[in-house]
């Protein structure tokens, strides 16, 4: 019996911007024809302080489309340019982005509405991070957000399920499904958590389609047995597509390193490898 399963790649990448070092990787599920709901995205801004340049912030984000066929992507796609659009200034204010974000249910529910009268919507996780490491991380619905150190991984958000917001699912839905949704009028407030990311730590974002075939120990191993960032991110879509896993995934790690200081590290870990 054949047992083989395609891994079909549509989005994965890696870029260095400034200080920040991202890889990111994305399957497209077994119930799709050919696009991924799914949408990954980050940019960077420098931020001049008193007249000097003090280093690149970035944001970044995951966004998980809702309601099938191209409702789904271009609802995350849509959020993804909401997210990206957040005015530098407010970076670094809780109050600030929390109200920057309020907007986006109405910007989505305003893009869909030009392509379909049917409904559709996203989930999300993102992050904005100053220079320094410190930011803040959103998530609405059930995609994630997880602390990867060297020596293991820390899931710092917790999904927002009807069971989670203790909510009767309506009709046709499960006590496991996202109870928050952008673009669909069930956003309900933004939740910002601060946060702030070490040196030697990275900081992994996920759509469900990956943590719910993945457990947290599984994605640590995953994460220590990869020589690179771009092969832990793939590493981690083709290890949940085995374990299981029906839906989208999408992957989007990011670290505070140099080039020299990721070559470094790219060099030790495959010694590792050798001498065991």
């Amino acid at each position: 019996m054949n047992t083989t399963i395609e891994l079909r790649w549509t989005n994965c990448g890696h870029a260095q911007e400034g200080t920040w070092a991202l890889a990111w990787a994305q399957l497209i599920g077994m119930h799709h024809a050919s696009i991924s709901e799914d949408h990954i995205a980050h940019r960077s801004v420098v931020l001049p302080q008193m007249g000097h340049t003090v280093g690149k912030a970035i944001v970044a984000c995951v966004n998980d489309g809702v309601g099938g066929g191209s409702r789904g992507d271009i609802a995350s796609a849509e959020l993804s340019a909401h997210c990206l659009h957040t005015a530098p200034e407010l970076w670094g204010q809780a109050t600030g982005l929390a109200q920057w974000m309020r907007q986006a249910d109405a910007h989505v529910q305003a893009k869909l509405a030009q392509v379909s009268y049917s409904p559709g919507a996203a989930t999300s996780v993102a992050a904005w991070l100053l220079p320094d490491g410190r930011g803040h991380i959103m998530r609405v619905g059930d995609c994630r957000a997880y602390r990867c150190t060297p020596t293991g991984v820390q899931q710092i958000t917790f999904d927002q399920t009807y069971a989670a917001v203790h909510e009767t699912p309506p009709q046709g839905a499960s006590p496991s499904d996202p109870a928050r949704q952008v673009g669909a009028g069930f956003m309900g407030v933004p939740e910002l958590m601060p946060f702030s990311l070490g040196k030697a730590e990275q900081l992994l974002l996920c759509s469900d389609g990956l943590h719910r075939a993945l457990s947290t120990i599984q994605i640590g191993q995953i994460m220590q047995n990869s020589a690179t960032p771009t092969e832990a991110a793939r590493a981690l879509c083709s290890a949940a597509l085995h374990g299981g896993s029906q839906d989208d995934i999408s992957v989007l790690l990011i670290g505070q390193t140099s080039p020299l200081r990721q070559r470094i590290a790219v060099v030790r870990k495959y010694l590792q490898k050798w001498i065991a």
